[in-house]
């Protein structure tokens, strides 16, 4: 038997666990599918969901070598964007709604939203970039500073921080320079320029190509683009949820159709024309650019479908128990150190040299999984007590004014 199938029962337990479903009638209805407990159950549960590919790419994966390649998590290999890009709609989703429902919400901005991030972000670099050392990386000295400013990435998965710290800080500044009033045609004019900035980013990152500094690889712009649909979705959340409910049993088979179809367009898109282009020398640069953006639009419509789904189960089941609200506290946390024991016992670690390596996936799952957990709690705590005296210093500046 391969116990490794054991973690699907596992994972529908942990989802199903508590969840209440709202019943067939169209009169019944899950009304806070989109508050803060339930969208953060959801996002604990997808941080349980990033992990498994992350694993999975370790384990499962076609480009890894063939002698450690075992069956089981072939699942999740590409289906991180999906993931990740629902992470990038709730983000967005609850901004807006900050935005709207409090007062004076971009005072203090920075310190409250983006330096939490921002310095969770470098101690992990540092954990990471002392553990490469340990293991045997020699950096030169250009590359020893870029790891320490940043710019080059000690732990491969940080690079959602930078992203959606790029995110936060655009979308204060537009919002906070145009919608001071809240107006709809302001709002609109700010979520417009917002879609522009998303598409902006996703062109420099997509000629950025692939390689160690930081925009470099699609995992950094393929998933970016439901955070400008969370404003959407926000601001018309209304009128859009009216029109769900009317339709509901229509669109919920569609959505499902929908999903699996876009993924397996996606599959085909990614096999045939590739984010990695650049690997025959036969195509030019503006070749290399169009396999790229033909792949992404194909990401974003399953992402789109992913999403629309996904809105529409929660909209009759509401989900939630004391495990996924347990790790909706400590996402960002869990997200970034599980990496570093995913390096520890996979066959190698970031490709310098095997540490620990661990052959049975399922050991290998929960050798990543159980330390991960109290590690990002003391990752929590650590930034908690770096923020305790800013925090301390911004209110009674704020009590002084």
């Amino acid at each position: 038997m391969r116990w490794i199938y054991l973690v699907y029962p596992a994972l529908v337990l942990i989802m199903c666990f508590g969840a209440k479903f709202a019943g067939f009638r169209k009169s019944q209805w899950n009304e806070e599918f989109l508050s803060l407990k339930q969208t953060k159950a959801v996002q604990g549960f997808l941080a349980i969901l990033i992990l498994m590919h992350h694993v999975s790419q370790k384990v499962s994966a076609e480009w890894i070598p063939q002698r450690v390649q075992k069956p089981g998590l072939e699942i999740f290999v590409e289906a991180g964007y999906l993931f990740v890009a629902l992470f990038f709609f709730y983000s967005g989703y609850g901004l807006f709604k900050s935005y709207r429902t409090k007062e004076n919400y971009f005072e203090g901005f920075f310190i409250k939203r983006v330096l939490p991030i921002i310095i969770v972000y470098y101690l992990s670099n540092c954990i990471f970039f002392i553990g490469r050392l340990i293991v045997g990386e020699r950096p030169d000295g250009i590359s020893t500073v870029l790891y320490i400013l940043g710019l080059r990435l000690a732990n491969s998965n940080s690079w959602y921080c930078i992203t959606i710290i790029i995110l936060y800080m655009v979308y204060a500044l537009v919002f906070k320079a145009l919608c001071k009033d809240k107006s709809g045609k302001k709002e609109n004019a700010a979520i417009l320029l917002m879609v522009l900035v998303v598409v902006i980013y996703q062109l420099v990152c997509c000629m950025a190509g692939h390689g160690v500094f930081v925009f470099q690889g699609e995992w950094w712009f393929n998933s970016v683009q439901l955070f400008p649909v969370g404003l959407v979705v926000a601001k018309y959340e209304e009128k859009l949820i009216k029109n769900f409910k009317k339709y509901y049993y229509v669109y919920l088979p569609i959505s499902m159709v929908l999903s699996v179809l876009a993924s397996e367009i996606m599959m085909y898109a990614k096999n045939t024309f590739s984010y990695y282009g650049e690997n025959n020398p036969n195509n030019t640069f503006m070749q290399v650019i169009e396999l790229r953006l033909i792949c992404l639009v194909a990401q974003i419509i399953a992402t789109l479908a992913v999403l629309w789904f996904v809105l529409l189960v929660t909209m009759k089941i509401e989900f939630g128990n004391k495990i996924l609200g347990f790790m909706s506290k400590i996402t960002l946390e869990f997200y970034l150190i599980h990496a570093l024991f995913i390096e520890i016992f996979c066959y190698t670690f970031y490709g310098i040299k095997e540490v620990f390596y661990i052959r049975e996936p399922i050991l290998f799952l929960l050798s990543v999984a159980i330390p991960s957990v109290p590690c990002a709690l003391i990752l929590k705590k650590l930034t908690q007590i770096i923020m305790k005296p800013i925090i301390n210093n911004y209110r009674n500046k704020s009590k002084e004014a």
